[in-house]
């Protein structure tokens, strides 16, 4: 299983998952030609990097957190890294 997304600007920009199984499931014209649908794996959620010259996972990448910060995965929020004293 994966996920479907629409591409805007080189991001995942919608998660399309819920209306549609694959790329291939999309109905012929149901949305203008100007909207970019593709396939991604589970663990890619909104806001990831999607770079169309890469191949496969490559293609998508997860955003890289501010200083002091870190993304989480699982969640696909960021959060502060605590300094140790």
């Amino acid at each position: 299983m994966g996920k479907v997304f629409q591409v805007v600007d080189g991001f995942c920009y919608y998660d399309a998952s819920r209306l549609h199984e694959s790329v291939a499931s999309i109905p012929e014209g149901i949305y203008p030609p100007s909207l970019h649908f593709v396939d991604a794996p589970d663990y890619v959620r909104e806001g990831w990097g999607y770079d169309e010259t890469q191949e496969g996972d490559a293609r998508f990448t997860e955003p890289v957190p501010p200083e002091g910060w870190a993304y989480d995965r699982e969640t696909g929020t960021f959060y502060e890294i605590e300094e140790e004293e």
